[in-house]
């Protein structure tokens, strides 16, 4: 088993040596339940799982949502400024990226399921829609999901994102519902582009 490092100059590699260095010692992790899975080993280290701390998913936002829109200008022609977003989700991420995005100039859209995000949706000057209704609308330059579950199936896939640089940042299996997503999609990384043009 290899961790999953891809700055990294040399292949990492979690072997029982490895595990022998980390005996005795406190080991700081994200996602402790999928490591527990992934092998006996992990089992007898002590993890303590900071990824399960509000404070920092909160603060995990922001270099989430500023990579989304290094993503999306890398992949646009135009400016993000009078651009059509569509933020998919209202959680961490989806607060902190509709801001961003609608201080940078562009026209943002927000999707939710909770009629108390729809509210806070308006409050905050976006424009709100409801996640199940997302087929209705169309002409979006962006859209960033956030949200972990299926929610572009295929009909809403071309009717809703003609057009449009899909960015999902959600985790794995992302919410969209396409062959291409689900070639390019690889364990761990979060933030990947696709074209509808």
């Amino acid at each position: 088993m290899t961790l999953n490092a891809p700055y990294a100059a040399t292949e990492l590699l979690l072997d029982r040596e490895f595990f022998e260095m980390l005996k005795g010692k406190k080991v700081f992790c994200g996602m402790k339940n999928t490591l527990l899975k992934a092998g006996d080993y992990f089992k007898e280290l002590t993890l303590l799982d900071y990824s399960k701390r509000e404070e920092f998913a909160v603060r995990n936002a922001v270099p989430t949502a500023e990579g989304a829109l290094e993503i999306a200008m890398g992949e646009y022609d135009g400016m993000i400024a009078g651009s059509r977003c569509l933020v998919t989700g209202f959680g961490r991420i989806g607060k902190v990226l509709s801001g961003m995005l609608k201080g940078m100039g562009a026209r943002v859209t927000v999707s939710a399921r909770k009629p108390e995000d729809l509210a806070w949706i308006e409050i905050y000057g976006y424009t709100p829609v409801s996640t199940g209704k997302l087929s209705e609308h169309q002409g979006f330059d962006f859209i960033f999901n956030t949200v972990p579950t299926m929610i572009f199936d295929a009909y809403t896939l071309a009717k809703t994102a003609q057009g449009a640089i899909l960015i999902d940042l959600a985790s794995l299996p992302g919410g969209a519902e396409c062959r291409d997503a689900q070639e390019k999609a690889r364990p761990g990384e979060v933030g990947l582009a696709f074209s509808f043009h």
